[in-house]
């Protein structure tokens, strides 16, 4: 049996605008399924700013072991 999904989050590579947000949150609406979506205003202690600054330090030391070589 395979699991069943109720909730999706995404998270952006930078913050970005208000007018910005709109247009993506317009697109998601569109999809076919989806109910709602909201905006998180970016906070230090939230899930989003953890995985950017996760990915940024992975980038960051790809690039450095590219460059190491």
């Amino acid at each position: 049996m395979s699991d069943k999904y109720r909730s999706l989050t995404v998270v952006l590579e930078e913050e970005t605008s208000e007018e910005n947000i709109k247009l993506i949150q317009n697109a998601i609406e569109m999809v076919k399924g989806v109910l709602r979506v909201v905006p998180e205003v970016a906070e230090s202690d939230n899930y989003a700013v953890k995985e950017i600054v996760k990915w940024k330090i992975i980038r960051e030391m790809v690039t450095m072991l590219k460059n190491f070589e």
